[in-house]
């Protein structure tokens, strides 16, 4: 179920006519990486709060949408503007 919300969520901002920026967080609960480095992230996001869309996903719940996405490691980072791919990065 998870990973179908995630797939319309996505879907759905592919398809935005305005131009947006969404970010992508990639973690999973268990990743010491992903840990230390999601509080610094958070503080970090709320300074862009109303001018970029975050979503989280937990790689275990959505695995299938990780795969499709081509993440390999996590902690992982997508940013996305208009639907397109414009940047990513994994530590």
């Amino acid at each position: 179920e998870a990973q179908q919300d995630l797939d319309a969520v996505f879907q759905r901002l592919k398809k935005k006519k305005k131009q947006s920026s969404v970010l992508i967080i990639f973690y999973a609960v268990w990743s010491e990486p992903c840990r230390e480095l999601m509080p610094g992230a958070e503080r970090v996001l709320q300074q862009y709060r109303g001018l970029l869309e975050v979503l989280r996903c937990n790689v275990d719940d959505a695995d299938a949408f990780a795969q499709q996405l081509g993440i390999t490691q996590v902690p992982a980072f997508h940013l996305y503007k208009r639907g397109e791919l414009v940047h990513s990065w994994e530590t």
